[in-house]
């Protein structure tokens, strides 16, 4: 299952003749920059227990740092023979933005300020300890994250690169190369292919670093905006996507208060003309969680009305009228995970919500304050 697969295609012709010394000298001194970066980044995520949220953080911003490397690295090789690139970006030519130059400028001038602000929030850290060092130490490493990520952004645009940030791992985006083919005037031509594989739910988070697939609660809208491929559809504290998992369609929805994730969930869009096809829904949804997440903290099947409960071909159609309702719940160390089937007026709500442990309080304050200014 899949959203719409991501392809990047990356075409090279070489001309071969004189290298670009002065480009690849500038390429140089970004790729030892970003080796630094790599070097401090790893000793850095020595210091954190593998599975935590910090580790999260910080195994992020390398995988980010890596990147950037691989992409420098191709673009002075290319540079040797003054290539000539095209991008297809699921299919269709990339070309950079008619604006690039603005956008070049609001990228460095959004650097320039979160530097700042990750510099604030590490003294912070620095001089915090206990439960408050802990808070300040996540907020250092979000801050952090943005910087890395805005450089990144930069660095691709400024090369001519899509400015998407995508992590290959074992079961995610895989790298794959065809063989150099020559053209009609002589010319060689490669051409690398990076695809995102189809997406399982037991696929789309990075196991042991990120809480809800590749983010951790705390993020700010555009961190969370750069894991993600394509514009969302953007409303107040809303972040939403269409996109395909466990084989259906749904809305991916990132939740956000002071522009910090505190919850996301999966909604799915299946219709069934036999509304019973939602509780095997819900039941296959319910076993692949089980496969992950292992032991249930709840299981439960609601009745609020007995019209239809003993009559198993009319379940659906109960869901349907919010007769009867599904939960399963589990926990892991920062998040709390719901599986529901709800419904009402004929109309059935299937998804899976995930919640942040430590941000949940925010979350209530900020609701508790809305509906008493409502009063």
């Amino acid at each position: 299952m899949s959203r719409i697969p991501l392809v990047i295609t990356v075409t090279i012709l070489f001309l071969f003749g004189c290298s670009n010394s002065e480009t690849a000298k500038e390429l140089e001194l970004e790729i030892e920059k970003v080796n630094q970066s790599i070097t401090e980044t790893t000793s850095e995520i020595s210091k954190y227990g593998e599975g935590s949220a910090l580790y999260g953080l910080v195994n992020l911003r390398l995988s980010i740092y890596k990147q950037m490397r691989s992409m420098l690295e191709q673009k002075k090789t290319a540079t040797r023979y003054f290539p000539r690139f095209s991008y297809s970006v699921d299919g269709k030519v990339y070309s950079p933005p008619e604006d690039l130059a603005s956008k070049l400028s609001t990228l460095e001038t959004e650097l320039v300020s979160a530097k700042k602000e990750a510099e604030k929030a590490q003294d912070k850290a620095t001089d915090s300890g206990g439960l408050i060092g802990a808070l300040a130490n996540m907020d250092a490493e979000t801050k952090k994250l943005a910087v890395t990520q805005l450089s990144y952004q930069l660095i691709a645009l400024r090369n001519g690169f899509p400015p998407y940030i995508e992590l290959a791992s074992d079961q995610g985006t895989k790298l794959q190369a065809t063989p150099p083919a020559t053209d009609s005037a002589g010319k060689t031509e490669s051409k690398t292919t990076e695809t995102q594989t189809n997406e399982k739910i037991e696929d789309c988070q990075i196991p042991g670093t990120m809480d809800f697939r590749k983010t951790t609660w705390g993020m700010s809208k555009s961190q969370v905006k750069a894991t993600e491929v394509g514009p969302p559809d953007e409303r107040d504290d809303v972040l939403s996507y269409s996109i395909e998992i466990a084989g259906m369609r749904c809305f991916l929805v990132y939740i956000f208060v002071e522009d910090k994730l505190v919850r996301a969930k999966y909604r799915f869009a299946a219709e069934h003309s036999n509304k019973n096809d939602y509780i095997e829904d819900y039941l296959d949804l319910k076993k692949t969680l089980e496969k992950k997440y292992g032991e249930l903290k709840e299981d439960d099947v609601l009745w609020k009305d007995n019209l239809y409960r003993k009559d198993s071909s009319e379940r659906g159609f109960a869901v349907s009228l919010g007769h009867l309702s599904y939960y399963s719940e589990w926990d892991t160390e920062n998040t709390a995970i719901l599986l529901f089937l709800t419904g009402e007026n004929y109309t059935i709500k299937l998804g899976i919500e995930y919640s942040s442990k430590v941000l949940k309080n925010l979350e209530d304050k900020t609701r508790e304050k809305e509906q008493a200014s409502e009063l």
